[in-house]
């Protein structure tokens, strides 16, 4: 039991199977008991609600990614938006609308990419709740792209409800500051009004027993009043002050030196923020964070970076659009320099060949007939990071996930 005004720390420790591929993503939830719905409230005027209820889950059948959308509330008396990502780029919008208790199984070929499924709550609904899953390595290893997955939000804005994701034998990296979701592409695009949680970690580097000290200044579009510090390595005192500075104290722990304790030189801290409202797009949002040991100058993380940016659909066929790529192939993949395209369909006959950037953007199209021979792009003028290739064809629209080194 937990008395009010009580802080009890919890230790949970998991040990992953040797079976488990390496840089796979794990996510822990955690969700705590008894609900009192005066918690989860996030606005009390729900006159406008229609008492529905979506939740999602996703799994993997063999090589198909599977996601269950079930209405536990009432019938939806309006259509609600369903978002489908492939590897973290938006590739198809749609909406739907369940009867009181109705269900929805959606089921694609998932050949390995990472695929994520959105639906909206109606928009009077009063709780924090934007349900969401994703299947990663579900098929071949070959169109695995790892760490997809903590790009994009949890459904755990509530505080009742927390969830972090952590990559498989992912290294441990002193005196570093991540920001969760992290954000799509290199910009690190974040919706617009989500909310931030925060890591920041550290580790005693000295060659002697030290007392830490972590501060962080907020980012001026962050929302101070906002602020609640989450679980931490160790126990700590928090405060804020000054122009949006807060701060962590570890009373009466005195951290180990590196050498002689790697594991217990090292702690964290974490902590949830909210955008301040009403943000304009591509506003950058940056925070780092100064380690202080003893009288020794203030060890400086990163700078943790995001963008304030909605996805928009990369292509207007919201229909056609397969994740099965039976008939063409794109190689090789990670590319250096070329890339091949080969539709091996006889039955089409005309190809369309286009790639985007991770904003969407084309950059190359090209229009042909189906030969023998593969079509082949240069890629030596362009700048090294994942873009999106669609090939058209008579029959299907396929989209692989291209990394250029």
């Amino acid at each position: 039991d937990v008395l009010p005004g009580e802080t009890k720390l919890v230790n949970l420790k998991f040990d992953v199977t040797c079976a488990v591929v390496n840089a796979l993503t794990i996510c822990v939830k955690a969700t705590l008991f008894p609900i009192d719905p005066c918690y989860s409230i996030r606005q009390n005027n729900i006159a406008n609600w229609d008492s529905s209820m979506l939740t999602i889950s996703g799994s993997c059948r063999l090589d198909t990614a599977e996601f269950l959308i079930i209405n536990q509330g009432q019938t939806q008396q309006q259509r609600t938006a369903a978002r489908y990502f492939l590897d973290g780029v938006l590739v198809r919008v749609d909406s739907i609308q369940l009867s009181a208790g109705d269900s929805l199984l959606l089921s694609y070929f998932g050949n390995g990419h990472t695929v994520r499924v959105e639906v909206d709550q109606h928009p009077g609904i009063p709780y924090y709740s934007k349900p969401e899953a994703s299947v990663e390595l579900c098929g071949s290893l070959v169109n695995w792209l790892s760490g997809q997955i903590p790009l994009q939000y949890y459904d755990d804005a509530g505080p009742v409800q927390a969830e972090h994701c952590v990559l498989v034998n992912q290294p441990w990296s002193p005196n570093e500051k991540t920001g969760y979701p992290m954000g799509v592409t290199r910009d690190r695009f974040i919706d617009p009004g989500q909310q931030l949680q925060y890591t920041i970690t550290f580790a005693n580097l000295m060659n002697d027993t030290a007392d830490l000290v972590v501060r962080d200044t907020l980012d001026a579009s962050l929302d101070i009043n906002s602020i609640r510090a989450g679980v931490a390595s160790h126990p700590f005192i928090f405060r804020t002050y000054g122009q949006n500075v807060m701060e962590w104290r570890f009373p009466h722990v005195h951290f180990p030196d590196a050498i002689a304790d790697p594991l217990g030189s090292r702690g964290y801290v974490t902590y949830s923020v909210d955008q301040m409202p009403s943000l304009p797009d591509y506003t950058l949002i940056r925070n780092k964070a100064y380690i202080f040991q003893d009288s020794i100058a203030a060890m400086v993380t990163n700078t943790a970076r995001h963008t304030i940016h909605r996805q928009e659909l990369l292509t207007t066929n919201l229909m056609a659009y397969s994740l099965d790529p039976t008939g063409v192939k794109v190689y090789p993949n990670p590319a250096v320099d070329q890339l091949f395209v080969q539709v091996t369909d006889n039955d089409s006959k005309h190809m369309v060949i286009e790639v985007r950037d991770m904003l969407g953007r084309i950059i190359y199209r090209e229009n042909g007939d189906v030969g023998a021979v593969p079509a082949q792009l240069d890629l030596s003028g362009w700048v090294s990071g994942q873009y999106l290739v669609v090939v058209i064809t008579g029959k299907q629209i396929i989209h692989f996930s291209l990394i250029k080194q």
